[in-house]
């Protein structure tokens, strides 16, 4: 749904604050349920590309302050994931130390609702699903770190850098091995240990990291 909205606001020229078919409208127009389109609006909202005003509608939030090319033909797949990985890690430990402080609890219970989310379609093996729980998972994070500026630049650039990450060289398995360590670092947080937070994300992104080497080496 979020990629749909998204097109209909490229589409239609929309600037920030132009205001959005209704949730009625986009369920006729996109011939889905509320409930799949409420997830795919808290998706875009998350991103930081939609608002919705209670009583009033949905608006377009800000357009992309600036974009990072990612190619969909690198030559070397596992140089490119490894580099992402860099980046993100930088961003990241940054938005979970603070996170450890300030996290509501509303946002651990959104944490761990796409965690769940992660667990229902990997059994599943709806894989690009796993992959999206994975990265909301996220953004809650960056959200709850409750510094606004953090929060755009990741959101900004949070689309390129998972844009690879959805079946890595075609090995969905990439997630699995880390899968323990999101449930460490949400402990974590809900506990605000600082340490224990930034300790669970670094043995995740290294759980990684490992990871792309091996599959890189079959």
């Amino acid at each position: 749904m979020a990629k749909e909205i998204k097109s209909y606001i490229k589409e239609h020229n929309l600037e920030s604050g132009d205001k959005l078919p209704t949730v009625s409208e986009w369920m006729e127009i996109l011939r889905v349920g509320r409930s799949t389109l409420r997830e795919g609006v808290k998706k875009l909202e998350t991103e930081g590309v939609v608002e919705v005003k209670n009583g009033k509608g949905i608006y377009v939030k800000k357009d992309k302050a600036f974009s990072i090319y990612t190619s969909f033909h690198v030559t070397d797949g596992a140089k490119h994931l490894m580099e992402i990985l860099e980046v993100r890690t930088a961003l990241e430990e940054k938005a979970v130390k603070l996170a450890a402080k300030h996290a509501t609890e509303e946002q651990l219970e959104e944490m761990q609702f796409y965690l769940d989310k992660y667990v229902k379609y990997r059994k599943s093996k709806e894989f690009v699903k796993a992959s999206e729980a994975d990265s909301n998972f996220h953004r809650v994070i960056y959200k709850a770190s409750n510094n606004h500026i953090l929060y755009e630049i990741i959101t900004t650039i949070h689309e390129e850098l998972y844009v690879l990450w959805e079946s890595p060289f075609g090995k969905e398995q990439l997630y699995d091995e880390s899968y323990p360590y999101h449930l460490k670092l949400l402990e974590g947080l809900r506990e605000k240990d600082k340490d224990k937070s930034i300790s669970a994300f670094q043995a995740l992104i290294d759980s990684v990291r490992k990871n792309i080497l091996k599959l890189n080496k079959e």
